[in-house]
C-alpha cells in the first residue's frame, strides 16, 4: 500500500512519542548492526574450520555482504519514499535476524557466503527508512542530535554483540553465537508493528505560509540522480564518507583477528576488549558529534564539513598507532580514539547528506550513500586488507596483517580532503535544497 493512503500520523508527533520512537529505531539499528559485524569476531574459528585464507576472510566479512546490499539497495530506496516505511522496516528486520541465526547452522563456507548475501540485501533497507522516518518525527534543529544518538546503535549493537557472543562462543562455539545474535531482532519485530506508527511525510518540515509542510511527490530515480549530481557539496560529501567508511570497515572487520595473531589472546578477551574498551568511545562520540552538529546546525550548517572533516583526519594517527603499539592495552585504546573520531564522522556526515538534498528525494538519496558505503566501502575495506594481508606475508610473515591494515588507514586523508572541498560549496547547496521548487 502506497504510504500516502495508510494511516498515518498527520501531525507532528507529540515530543515523549518521537523519543519513543528513536529509542526504538536505535535497538533495530543495533540489531542491524550487530548481525552484520559479528562475523568480524568469528574469523579466527572459521577460518580454522573451514581452512580458509586471508582472502576469503575478507569477502565473506565484507564483498559478498555488500554486493547484495549495493544490488538491494537503491530499490528498496525508492520504496521507501513510496510505501508504507514500518510495515517495511519489519519485513526487512525478519530477514535479516531469521538469517543471522540460520548462520548457526551453516555446513559450508558456501552457505555461511550465502545467508550473509542474504543479510545484506536486507538490511541495505534499514538505515534509509529508519532516517526517513526519523526525518518526519525531528524538525530540521533537532534532526542532527537524533541522529546523532541514533548512530549509537552501531555501538550498542558492538558492545553487546560482541561481549555476549564473546563469552557464546568461547563455551559453545562460534555456530552457538550466531543463533544468540539473530533471535532478538526477531522479537523487535513485534514491537515494531505494535507500537511504531506510520508518520506523515513532511510533518516536520517548514510549512508553507498556510500552515501545511509543503511535500512534493517523489521524482523519478535518473531526476533525484542529476539532482545528486548537481550538488557539489553532496558529491564530495558522500565520496568523503564512502572512503571513510571503507576504512571504518577494514579496521573493525580485521581488529579481532590482529588482537588474536599478535598477542595470543582467546575469543573472550578479543571480544570484551572490542566491546567495553574501543565501542563505548564510540557511543561518546556518536553522542558528541550529534551535539556538536545540533550547535552548529543552530548557527551557520554550512559549517559541518569542516566538524566531518577533522575527526576523520584524526582517525588516521589513532589507528595507526593502534595497529602498530605492540602490546593489546595500547591497541585497545589508539582504536578507542579512532573510534570516537569515527562515530563523529557518522553523526555529522549523514545528516549533512540528508540536509543537502530535497524532502521528497530523502530515501533514495540515503539508499545511494548506503549502497555507496557498502559496496565501495564495507565491501572493498576488509577485501583490501585480506588481499594485502595475502601478498605481503611471505616477506614480512606476522606482520603482514598489521601493514595491510596501515596501507587502509592512511586512506582517510584523502577523505579529508573531500569534506574540505565539500565545505566550499555547502552554503549555497543547502539553499538549493530547501528552496520550493
Amino acid at each position: 500500500m502506497n504510504s500516502s493512503q495508510a494511516p498515518a500520523a498527520s501531525t507532528a508527533a507529540p515530543s515523549r512519542y518521537r523519543w519513543y520512537v528513536l529509542s526504538t529505531l536505535v535497538l533495530i539499528y543495533a540489531m542491524h548492526h550487530m548481525d552484520r559485524q559479528i562475523v568480524t569476531l568469528l574469523l579466527e574459528p572459521i577460518k580454522h574450520e573451514f581452512a580458509l585464507s586471508d582472502s576469503q576472510l575478507g569477502f565473506l566479512a565484507g564483498l559478498s555482504y555488500a554486493i547484495a546490499f549495493g544490488l538491494a539497495g537503491l530499490p528498496l530506496g525508492w520504496l521507501v519514499d513510496r510505501v508504507h516505511r514500518v510495515r517495511l522496516l519489519s519485513a526487512l528486520l525478519f530477514v535479516w535476524s531469521g538469517l543471522t541465526a540460520l548462520c548457526g547452522i551453516a555446513n559450508s563456507y558456501l552457505s555461511l557466503v550465502l545467508a550473509r548475501i542474504g543479510i545484506g540485501a536486507a538490511e541495505s533497507g534499514g538505515t534509509p527508512t529508519n532516517m526517513s522516518l526519523l526525518a518526519d518525527y525531528f524538525d530540521r534543529k533537532s534532526r542532527p542530535m537524533a541522529m546523532g544518538i541514533y548512530y549509537t546503535g552501531t555501538q550498542i549493537g558492538t558492545i553487546v554483540g560482541f561481549a555476549v557472543a564473546a563469552i557464546v562462543a568461547q563455551q559453545y562455539g562460534w555456530r552457538a553465537a550466531f543463533l544468540v545474535a539473530g533471535i532478538p531482532g526477531l522479537l523487535l519485530v513485534l514491537l515494531l508493528l505494535g507500537t511504531i506508527r506510520e508518520p506523515r511525510r513532511g510533518a516536520s518540515d517548514t510549512p508553507n505560509p498556510s500552515g501545511a509542510s509543503v511535500m512534493q511527490p517523489p521524482p523519478p530515480f535518473m531526476q533525484t540522480l542529476r539532482f545528486i549530481w548537481s550538488q557539489r557539496a553532496q558529491v564530495h560529501t558522500m565520496i568523503g564518507i564512502v572512503i571513510a567508511m571503507a576504512v571504518t570497515a577494514g579496521m573493525s572487520a580485521w581488529l579481532a583477528p590482529l588482537m588474536i595473531r599478535s598477542y595470543g589472546v582467546n575469543l573472550k578477551t578479543a571480544g570484551f576488549s572490542l566491546a567495553f574498551g574501543v565501542a563505548t568511545f564510540g557511543m561518546l562520540g556518536s553522542l558528541a558529534g550529534g551535539w556538536l552538529a545540533s550547535r552548529i546546525s543552530e548557527r551557520d550548517p554550512s559549517q559541518l564539513p569542516k566538524l566531518t572533516a577533522l575527526a576523520t583526519f584524526l582517525t588516521v594517527p589513532a589507528a595507526v598507532y593502534g595497529i602498530l603499539a605492540g602490546s593489546l592495552w595500547l591497541t585497545v585504546a589508539g582504536f578507542a580514539i579512532q573510534h570516537f573520531a569515527n562515530a563523529m564522522i557518522v553523526a555529522t556526515g549523514y545528516p549533512l547528506s540528508m540536509e543537502l538534498t530535497r524532502t521528497n528525494m530523502r530515501g533514495t538519496t540515503m539508499a545511494l550513500l548506503q549502497v555507496l558505503c557498502n559496496m565501495c566501502g564495507y565491501g572493498l575495506g576488509p577485501q583490501i586488507v585480506g588481499w594485502l594481508s595475502d601478498g605481503l606475508n611471505p616477506q614480512f610473515g606476522g606482520k603482514a596483517l598489521a601493514y595491510g591494515m596501515v596501507a587502509l588507514a592512511l586512506c582517510n586523508l584523502w577523505a579529508t580532503g573531500h569534506l574540505l572541498f565539500a565545505a566550499r560549496w555547502t552554503k549555497n547547496n543547502l539553499a538549493r535544497a530547501a528552496a520550493p521548487v
